[in-house]
């Protein structure tokens, strides 16, 4: 989807592919193609407690045909070969999956990399001690080699620059996780698409990932939430996502997960006039940190305050915790 499948295959003398992946690509073809035969489909509606007749969605299909072409042509380009038994992984086990097991175990038995742009996979792979790398590494490869090129002089390096960010969102737009980027490619693309799709911040601020790649995550979720002031009813959406993603950094870890969905809740309203977001927002994260397992946030104000004054986004947090605790309490029921 991001086209460049002609240059990443161009950087390998070989790549091999296990059979079992073109048996998948080729039974899905074959559902698809049945689905294109006919005329719509059927659900069953448990509100209506009745059937549904729905009409052929025409351009998902399309989409997805298009998908499917792709696919075939870059199985056209790669070698076929039997892969090992999906035992050489040691205990994994999941149903279903072994046309997705099957290039792991044909990386581990020949001791090569795998090239997938499916994080988990790669995830996994890696777990297997099967090195593992995606496209998106391969184009930061590119701009390096270009960046550090001897005859490359200030207008080649601003060009190359200006496509690197190019290709980072078209990235985004095609919801590619764990993308190194700047808040303001994330607030340029979430501005194509008027901020209206909660599977932008799923992809960027909603993964751990994201905070560990920003150099200064707090001071990039600070702008970001500036940018959703201008349409509003998105501050809520990307905040939420927000406390997901940095709560994942710590799953083990009740007291930690408290400390960064509350950083998460003050960081977005950190003036007096925004007090009542802030408790607005800690409502949410109760949820949130109760579906996490983590102790709750406003237990843990003073600490989110300090890291936050210590990334240098909220200025005075004692007098601003010190309002956002009155608000706490006036809005619990008083017992007389």
């Amino acid at each position: 989807m991001l086209g460049e499948f002609e240059y990443a295959r161009g950087q390998f003398r070989t790549v091999f592919a296990p059979a079992a992946f073109q048996q998948d690509v080729t039974a899905g073809r074959r559902e698809l193609d049945g689905r294109s035969a006919g005329s719509g489909s059927v659900s069953y509606d448990d509100k209506t407690d009745s059937l549904v007749a729905r009409e052929p969605d025409v351009t998902s299909h399309l989409a997805a045909l298009e998908r499917f072409a792709k696919l075939e042509q870059a199985l056209a380009r790669t070698q076929l070969t039997p892969a090992p038994p999906l035992s050489l992984l040691g205990d994994v086990a999941i149903q279903d999956a072994d046309a997705w097991l099957a290039p792991i175990a044909l990386a581990k038995e020949r001791g090569l990399a795998l090239w997938s742009d499916d994080v988990a996979q790669r995830n996994l792979a890696r777990g297997c001690g099967v090195s593992a790398f995606g496209t998106i590494t391969l184009q930061q490869l590119r701009a390096a080699e270009r960046l550090a090129a001897e005859d490359t002089d200030d207008a080649d390096r601003s060009a190359v620059l200006e496509a690197r960010r190019a290709e980072t969102a078209r990235a985004l737009g095609e919801r590619v996780v764990d993308v190194i980027t700047d808040a303001e490619t994330i607030i340029e693309q979430a501005r194509r698409e008027e901020w209206g799709d909660p599977s932008l911040a799923a992809a960027t601020v909603g993964r751990p990932t994201w905070w560990l790649l920003s150099p200064a995550p707090w001071n990039d979720l600070q702008v970001i939430l500036t940018a959703t002031r201008e349409d509003p009813g998105t501050v809520e959406m990307w905040q939420t996502a927000a406390m997901w993603g940095a709560s994942a950094l710590a799953p083990e870890d009740p007291s930690r997960m408290a400390v960064l969905i509350a950083g998460v809740c003050l960081v977005g309203t950190s003036s007096r006039a925004s007090v009542a977001d802030a408790v607005a927002m800690l409502r949410i994260g109760s949820r949130v940190a109760a579906q996490r397992k983590a102790h709750p946030p406003a237990d843990y104000l003073t600490q989110a305050g300090a890291e936050l004054a210590a990334a240098g986004v909220l200025a005075d947090p004692q007098s601003f915790i010190v309002e956002v605790r009155f608000h706490i309490h006036e809005e619990r029921p008083q017992r007389g």
